[in-house]
Formats: C-alpha cells, sequence, structure tokens
C-alpha cells in the first residue's frame, strides 16, 4: 500500500524528498518515479548506505513527514473508529455528559 501511495503522490512527495536527499540529481527522482525500491536504491547508491539502512532512513522520513511507518498518511493507519483518526482537537470538542445527570438516572 505503500507503494501505491508513493506513486499517486509522487509530484507532491518529489520536493519534500529532495530536500531530505539533496544529493540526488533531477535524473535520480526522475528514475525514482515513486518507485519505493528505486528510492531505497538511490539512498544506497547516493549515501552509500545498506539496504537495511536506506530502508530505515526511509522509514523515519516517512513517519517523520506525517506518513506512517508504511508509508501511509497517520489518519489511514488508525484502526476504526479509534480517536487517532480524527484531529486531535476533536476529543476537546465533543460533547461530554454531565456527572449530575449521570448520578440522577442511577
Amino acid at each position: 500500500m505503500a507503494q501505491d501511495m508513493l506513486k499517486r503522490q509522487w509530484e507532491q512527495l518529489k520536493e519534500r524528498v529532495r530536500q531530505r536527499w539533496s544529493r540526488f540529481t533531477d535524473d535520480d527522482l526522475t528514475q525514482i518515479d515513486g518507485d519505493r525500491e528505486a528510492l531505497m536504491g538511490k539512498i544506497q547508491e547516493r549515501y552509500g548506505r545498506s539496504r537495511e539502512q536506506a530502508q530505515s532512513d526511509l522509514a523515519q522520513w516517512l513517519k517523520t513527514s506525517g506518513y506512517g511507518r508504511e508509508g501511509l498518511p497517520q489518519a489511514a493507519m488508525a484502526p476504526a473508529g479509534s480517536m487517532a483518526s480524527f484531529p486531535s482537537n476533536t476529543a476537546r470538542t465533543l460533547p461530554s455528559a454531565s456527572i449530575t445527570n449521570v448520578t440522577r438516572l442511577a
């Protein structure tokens, strides 16, 4: 699924990738074209990283960029119905039951 996200959003992510890995050339970015394996290969090639290191670098970058460990937007990774799928301020704006009303019902 992360591969699909990289492909779909490559044009938006390309500049962020260039900022993170500044040694990439325009040709590198064209060759990568949203392919996760190609991106890891270029990280290995340009930065002398092992495959595991490149994979870890990419996973960390995706996570800190708001794409989670698999490259999906954080809200898409949250379990259905969990508060993590809502903006962080949503929980504070939901109405709460009055303690007084709850005790009267008991």
